[in-house]
């Protein structure tokens, strides 16, 4: 058996960024690590050393999920089955993998595993320590006040870094790609939650993570609002057809609803009416697909 864990991170967005994810890799470089970028960037990314680092160049924004899906199928092929999938805006701590990866390996059921993260620029405060999902608005919410050590179980994990050991896998496969941005660990928790896989968070670790760097262009030049929006609205949408249940469901589609007409009303004022027609494409195409 491939003792070898894939950490998959899923590119967008500036050099700067990716450089200093694999930078605080490197200080850390565990002997059964095998790191595959999945690049979702037009311009072509390398890989400096090809057995350690790899680089899939999708050659377009093919989403997270598909990201995450591309560089597990890599990992496959190389015989590897355990995966760790991160944001590209993440920075490790200079001994994270030799203290996760044993600890993690030990777990000897089907399991999921966050680690505890902090914010890049205030490494003091705490972004995620656990989640729990609120079921009127059927979304995840970051626990930032966790007192528990070690292991901790929780009800939503964090998409930006987690753990899926290979018994995991087996019951869950691929993360859904009908997910384009936002959403994909909510829906991901929450087949877990159904099928008995269980979701921890690691207290004992640290990593950073530099919230919505991939998205800082669109907020420099304005579209916000627009781009950004229409995607969390359109997975709020998916999410909620694939798992809200009466009574909350009624809470959950009036939440939709009045984000839909502040949205639509948000794009007629900005003269941005090819997001009006493109959110109102979307929530009509959206078919209901189960993993």
């Amino acid at each position: 058996m491939n003792k070898e864990i894939a950490l998959i991170i899923a590119h967008y967005g500036s050099q700067e960024v990716i450089d200093r994810c694999i930078q605080s890799i490197e200080k850390d470089l565990h002997a059964e690590l095998r790191v595959i970028v999945v690049n979702n960037s037009a311009k072509e990314l390398t890989g400096k050393d090809e057995d350690k680092l790899l680089v899939v160049n999708a050659n377009k924004n093919q989403g997270y999920a598909a990201a995450c899906n591309t560089g597990i199928l890599k990992a496959q092929e190389l015989g590897i089955n355990n995966f760790i999938l991160c944001n590209n805006d993440v920075v490790f701590t200079k001994d994270f993998f030799s203290i996760f990866l044993p600890r993690v390996k030990e777990l000897e059921y089907p399991v999921i595993v966050a680690p505890k993260i902090n914010q890049v620029k205030n490494p003091d405060i705490v972004w995620y320590s656990g989640g729990r999902i609120n079921k009127f608005r059927l979304e995840g919410v970051h626990l930032t006040n966790q007192q528990k050590c070690g292991f901790v179980e929780t009800e939503f994990i964090s998409g930006c870094c987690f753990y899926i050991s290979q018994d995991a896998f087996k019951i869950l496969g691929l993360l859904d790609i009908n997910y384009f941005l936002y959403d994909e660990d909510l829906d991901y928790s929450l087949r877990a939650k159904a099928k008995g896989v269980k979701l921890l968070v690691d207290t004992n670790v640290i990593i950073f993570h530099d919230e919505s760097s991939t998205t800082k262009d669109y907020i420099r030049i304005g579209k916000y609002k627009s781009e950004i929006y229409f995607h969390k609205l359109r997975s709020k949408v998916l999410v909620a057809r694939k798992y809200a249940e009466f009574p909350y469901s009624m809470f959950i589609w009036v939440f939709i609803f009045y984000k839909y007409v502040k949205y639509i009303i948000l794009f007629f004022m900005r003269g941005e009416f090819y997001y009006v027609m493109k959110l109102i494409r979307s929530t009509k195409d959206i078919r209901l697909h189960r993993m």
